[in-house]
C-alpha cells in the first residue's frame, strides 16, 4: 500500500508521473516501440513487486533515496513514453498563434524542473549533521582501501572518505555478528546522527524485539556504562565528535601513523 501511495508517485521525483505513465495508452505502428512498451510495462510490474517484497531497514532510515528504490531504474523509459504522448497530444492542439505551442513546452518543462529546482534552493547539500565531510574525511585516513567499513551513511564514506563501505545491518548483534563471521571482518563503523539522533523510545526500543540491539542502543549503552559491550567485536571507540559522530574499531587507529595512508 505505502508503495502505490508515495513511492511509485514519486519515482521520478515529480508529479509527472501521471503524464508520464498515459504514454503507455499510445498506440505506435511501429512494432519495436510496441514491444518496448510491452517491456516496460512488465519491468514496473516486476520491480514493483521486487520492491515491495524486499524491503529492509534501509527503507526506513532513507524513505525515499536508497539503494531499494528500484523504481528509480525504470524511470528514463518511463519518460521516453510519457513524452511521446505529450508529443501527440500536442500536435493536436490547434492553436490561432503556432508561436503559443513554445509557450506551453516551455510552460511544462518549467513544471517538470520544479522539484528539483526547490530541492536545490531549499535544501542544503549535503544535510547538514549528518553527512559532516571534515569528520569522514578524519576517520577514513585511518583506514586503508583494503580495510572495509560500516555506516548509516554509506555513500558520504564513499565519496568524502574514499573508503569501502556497506550499509549498517539491521541490528548490532545477530546479524552483524552473522556477516562479520560468515562473509567479511569489519575494520570500522561509523555512525552518524542519523542513528544517534534518535528517539529513545520510538525509534531505538520502541520497534524492536528485546533480544535486539539496535545501532542506537549501542551507542547508548556506551555513554551509560563507559565500555562496549562485550559481544561486540570492534573494542575500540573514537568520541571526540560525540554526540553526533562515533566511530568503532578494532584497535586504537588513530595513535599509530604508520597504518595510514
Amino acid at each position: 500500500r505505502d508503495l502505490l501511495q508515495d513511492d511509485f508517485l514519486k519515482v521520478g521525483g515529480t508529479f509527472m508521473i501521471g503524464l508520464y505513465l498515459s504514454g503507455f495508452l499510445v498506440s505506435f505502428n511501429n512494432p519495436l516501440i510496441r514491444r518496448l512498451r510491452l517491456f516496460s510495462v512488465m519491468a514496473v510490474g516486476i520491480l514493483m513487486m521486487a520492491q515491495a517484497l524486499g524491503r529492509t531497514h534501509v527503507s526506513l532510515d532513507l524513505p525515499v533515496y536508497n539503494t531499494e528504490n528500484h523504481l528509480a531504474v525504470i524511470y528514463p523509459l518511463i519518460s521516453l513514453f510519457g513524452c511521446a504522448f505529450y508529443w501527440v497530444m500536442a500536435d493536436q492542439i490547434d492553436l490561432p498563434v503556432p508561436q503559443l505551442k513554445f509557450l506551453i513546452h516551455g510552460a511544462l518543462t518549467f513544471i517538470v524542473a520544479l522539484p528539483l529546482f526547490f530541492a536545490m534552493v531549499a535544501r542544503p547539500f549535503p544535510p547538514s549533521g549528518v553527512v559532516n565531510p571534515p569528520v569522514i574525511g578524519t576517520f577514513c585516513k585511518w583506514f586503508r582501501t583494503s580495510n572495509l567499513m560500516m555506516s548509516d551513511a554509506p555513500s558520504g564514506v564513499a565519496w568524502y572518505g574514499r573508503k569501502p563501505c556497506l550499509w549498517l545491518t539491521a541490528d548490532s548483534q545477530k546479524d552483524f555478528l552473522a556477516f562479520y563471521d560468515g562473509y567479511r571482518v569489519i575494520d570500522g563503523v561509523y555512525l552518524s546522527e542519523r542513528t544517534l539522533d534518535k528517539h529513545l523510545v520510538t525509534e531505538m526500543i520502541g520497534d524492536r524485539p528485546k533480544n535486539q540491539r539496535g545501532w542506537g542502543m549501542l551507542a547508548l549503552q556506551m555513554m551509560q556504562k563507559g565500555t562496549i559491550p562485550r559481544d561486540f567485536p570492534l573494542q575500540k571507540a573514537f568520541a571526540e565528535f560525540m554526540p553526533g559522530q562515533l566511530l568503532l574499531v578494532d584497535w586504537e587507529r588513530w595513535k599509530d601513523n604508520s597504518k595510514k595512508e
